[in-house]
């Protein structure tokens, strides 16, 4: 073999395993627990949904311990003999075909599965097709009973007024054909549509207000105005479900005050059992966004609103996103603890939830806040040791450790240590890519500490005029330390 035909194979190798590890199959089956590679074994041994022995095989193949996680492993020409053994060379076609049947089937499973989990579903459906069929005998009673396993969930989203109009249109659709001089309760019909369309597009005017805000970008929300007014003048926001999402957009956007946000944060105190969890901590976040905004403009009522309301969100599981706590939402968390003194409630806190952090960076979001708690406390030699060994991912997090160990080493005097340290954080933000606001922020904070170190503290002139400087530049997080400062010199 020549070295070009050596080198092409070495090349053609590395390209398969590369399709195969970045293929939609393997991701797929990369997600599967142990409940869903039986459940699939037995989908893919079933007639009615795969006819094909290659099929089986390439799934036990990827199913086996430790092949999802070796990449030479997803070499597809390493993989073909399994999957094909009576071919006498790699055919990359027809190992294609065998991976489209089985990503096909695979797909088709999962779409399965979730459609087992939505009985409300099913019933329509099945509503529908013995409508289509014209079964006179069973369809009513079909009807019935779909509306009567809706009306025995204690959810009364979106969704529930959504399915109250789609069984209660099928009826009518099937009903009128056979006597069209009936009572078909159309107003009800066209109640529960009203609630449904209203819900649904107050929380994309949620989203969209909530997105503008952040992005500064502009929409057109198109009949939001409207729909605004007719909830007002209708007294619709006493539907829970059109009601945390209308005086939720109030407050994203400002309007009435405080008055929304308590409103809102009634529905929530009063509706926990009438919205999905996930519904629920996506108004429970809108709630307390409001209050950090609040906090961030000196309104200090509203730490403890928002601490009770992470408080009871975790308590309840509702902010456990997909079974975990984001990064920022468990900082978060603990800072506004901190800020109020419920020590004891973030310790508990910390070690009972860092579990549903990422492990990538469980460790070092633990230490961090374990130190800011040490800091608060005066326990500052062992908050330093903790801020050393925070090395996050995070960059702002990593940030805002060095700024805690650059406050401790100036109260300290250990001015060599800071002056070594102010210049680490300006090498850090040299090689780390970000800009805006946080990158301004941290190199005022920089700034300003080192004319801190450097201003001479018996010349009220020179204190002055810093003085001065720090009270109107901005960025600066740091403002009212430095200030503090100032006033003990």
């Amino acid at each position: 073999m020549t070295i070009e035909k050596i080198s092409y194979c070495i090349l053609l190798s590395k390209t398969f395993i590369l399709r195969m590890k970045k293929s939609r199959l393997v991701n797929i089956f990369r997600t599967l627990t142990k409940k869903e590679i039986r459940d699939l074994r037995k989908w893919l041994h079933s007639p009615a949904h795969n006819q094909r022995e290659d099929t089986v095989r390439l799934f036990e193949y990827l199913v086996r311990e430790g092949n999802l996680q070796n990449e030479e492993m997803l070499d597809k020409s390493t993989i073909f003999p399994y999957v094909l053994p009576a071919e006498q060379g790699y055919d990359d076609a027809k190992m294609r075909q065998v991976m489209f049947f089985l990503l096909r089937s695979t797909e088709d499973f999962l779409v399965y599965e979730e459609f087992k989990s939505q009985s409300t579903e099913q019933n329509l459906l099945l509503t529908r097709a013995l409508g289509k069929r014209k079964i006179n005998s069973y369809f009513p009673k079909a009807v019935k009973n779909s509306l009567e396993t809706l009306h025995k969930k204690k959810l009364r989203d979106k969704d529930f007024y959504r399915y109250n109009y789609e069984i209660k249109y099928e009826n009518y659709e099937y009903q009128s054909k056979i006597n069209r001089l009936g009572n078909f309760n159309l107003q009800e019909i066209s109640d529960s549509f009203d609630i449904y369309y209203i819900s649904l597009k107050l929380k994309q005017s949620c989203i969209m207000a909530s997105h503008q805000k952040v992005f500064k970008t502009e929409y057109d929300i198109g009949l939001l105005e409207e729909i605004l007014n007719y909830v007002q003048s209708q007294k619709l926001y006493e539907v829970p479900a059109i009601g945390m999402y209308y005086f939720g957009y109030k407050s994203i956007v400002g309007s009435d005050g405080d008055a929304s946000f308590r409103s809102l944060k009634q529905i929530l105190q009063e509706n926990e059992v009438s919205f999905l969890k996930t519904e629920l901590g996506e108004i429970y976040l809108i709630a307390i966004n409001y209050c950090i905004g609040k906090m961030n403009a000196g309104e200090t009522e509203f730490i403890r609103e928002a601490f009770e309301l992470y408080k009871r969100g975790f308590e309840s599981k509702i902010l456990l996103t997909d079974g975990g706590i984001s990064l920022y939402a468990f900082v978060n968390v603990t800072s506004i603890a901190r800020s109020i003194k419920e020590y004891t409630w973030a310790e508990n806190f910390i070690e009972n939830y860092n579990q549903y952090l990422a492990k990538g960076y469980r460790q070092t979001t633990v230490l961090y806040c374990l130190a800011q708690l040490e800091y608060d406390k005066g326990n500052f030699e062992k908050a330093e040791k903790l801020f050393i060994r925070v090395e996050h991912p995070d960059i702002l997090l990593n940030l805002s450790a060095k700024t805690f160990l650059l406050k401790m080493y100036y109260e300290a005097e250990e001015l060599s240590v800071l002056e070594s340290l102010l210049g680490s954080m300006r090498t850090y933000l040299r090689r780390k890519n970000f800009v805006g606001y946080h990158k301004q922020n941290y190199k005022n904070i920089i700034k300003y500490t080192k004319k801190l170190v450097r201003v001479n503290p018996y010349s009220r002139a020179d204190k002055t005029k810093l003085k001065n400087e720090v009270e109107q530049v901005s960025p600066l997080t740091e403002r009212k330390w430095i200030l503090a400062q100032l006033a003990k010199m």
